[in-house]
């Protein structure tokens, strides 16, 4: 199962929160009038929060605070003071792991099994509806579980269509999470009521007689 990722990939920009006033709010950079291809940073003195920087900005053009992705301080001896004007907060951790799953998703959508997907990419999925349905059979057997004490081994009814119909490519991702969400809400709030652990000598019998079946006992 893959989160959709846009094909353009993301930029350390969207990962950079803008804070003026101490008093102040810290808000995305993309949501101020800071250019931050005018801007310099140097490291906060003193600062111990690896992810902040004090911000100059010279209203023209500076190469930028980022090159390739990666963040370059300059020189506190080549910086004007009187340029600053706050603290650029910096989740460079969360940049990366974008990056990291942006690739991820890409690399899968170029080499999946394009047989699989003929029927149901349509340019309107992004997500591997076989993948998809499988997990929500497992939380669908998990909410019988907690309910009833029992999985469900063989879905009918209601329920099996709704599996189909995630298997046909007729939901939509954004609604397979929220039907996701709220059977995991289900399951959690349930498990309080399951036994701490299971009955080791009826697993050991069901074990047994199963390979006894299978010729291997």
């Amino acid at each position: 199962m893959w989160n959709p990722w846009p094909e353009e990939p993301p930029e350390a920009e969207d990962y950079c929160l803008f804070l003026g006033d101490a008093k102040g709010r810290a808000v995305p950079v993309k949501e101020t009038e800071v250019n931050l291809a005018n801007c310099k940073v140097t490291r906060l003195v003193g600062n111990r929060a690896a992810d902040m920087f004090a911000l100059y900005d010279y209203g023209a053009p500076t190469g930028g605070i980022f090159h390739g992705g990666m963040l370059v301080e300059t020189d506190a001896t080549d910086i004007d003071r009187e340029k600053r004007i706050g603290i650029l907060i910096y989740n460079e951790q969360a940049f990366n792991s974008a990056k990291r799953q942006h690739h991820e998703y890409w690399d899968w959508r170029r080499n999946r099994n394009e047989s699989r997907w003929t029927a149901q990419e349509r340019g309107q999925m992004d997500y591997d509806a076989k993948n998809m349905m499988h997990l929500v059979r497992l939380l669908l057997s998990g909410e019988n579980i907690v309910k009833t004490g029992e999985p469900i081994v063989r879905f009918d009814g209601e329920r099996l269509e709704t599996l189909l119909s995630i298997r046909r490519g007729e939901w939509k991702f954004d609604e397979i999470m929220a039907f996701a969400d709220e059977k995991k809400s289900v399951i959690e709030a349930g498990k309080g009521s399951l036994p701490p652990d299971c009955d080791k000598g009826k697993v050991d019998e069901l074990i047994a007689s199963v390979m006894k079946e299978a010729g291997v006992l």
